[in-house]
């Protein structure tokens, strides 16, 4: 069985990794807010897990087995590691529940940022079905066209005179809709393969 890993699972072992990690430095590497990252550290930081260190204006994850102890200064006692106690109850149910939250935050981010690429994706077909159907409007009109130019050249063969330069010139636009006709038919077949893709 594959072993599933929490946000909380993935902090811990980047904080492990890397020994020190700012806040947004984390949250860019796990894909989540910063907001949630800082929410996570500080149950943590709670647990004695990890500690935040807050340097300039950003807040570092330090892993806490690498603290260094504080030396003592002259004539004071020497500062004692802060020593991890279990969680009450109470934090530990804290500590699971805002992880929990975190979680879910960042799955509704990824449901929000899903939903918008469906939107987009539903769009664009929209797109492509008004391009099928103006095209076929557009083949629906060039067929009117030539069977026009057909009675008008049947007409042509009928009545005397010179049917030779009248026949040639209508000749000449019934290929021209012909080439039309085909490229629409052409351009019709395409856009219906991108919507079944």
């Amino acid at each position: 069985m594959p072993e599933i890993k929490t946000d909380v699972d993935k902090l811990v072992a980047l904080v492990r990794e890397k020994k020190a990690v700012s806040i947004d430095a984390a949250a860019k590497i796990l894909g989540l807010d910063q907001k949630t990252v800082q929410s996570l550290a500080e149950s943590l930081e709670d647990s004695g897990i990890l500690s935040i260190e807050y340097r300039f204006t950003k807040q570092f994850l330090i892993n806490s087995s690498l603290q260094p102890q504080k030396k003592a200064g002259a004539g004071s006692e020497a500062a004692k590691p802060k020593p991890t106690r279990p969680l009450s109850p109470y934090e530990s149910v804290k500590s699971r529940i805002r992880s929990v939250l975190s979680e879910i935050e960042s799955d509704q981010q990824a449901t929000i940022r899903i939903k918008r690429e469906i939107d987009k994706i539903f769009k664009e077909r929209n797109e492509i079905i008004s391009m099928i159907e103006r095209l076929l409007k557009e083949e629906a009109e060039i067929k009117k066209s030539m069977a026009s130019l057909m009675r008008k050249a049947e007409l042509i063969n009928i009545m005397p005179g010179s049917k030779d330069k009248r026949v040639k010139e209508l000749e000449k636009q019934f290929l021209a809709l012909h080439k039309k006709k085909l490229s629409v038919e052409s351009e019709i077949i395409s856009l219906r393969k991108l919507i079944k893709i």
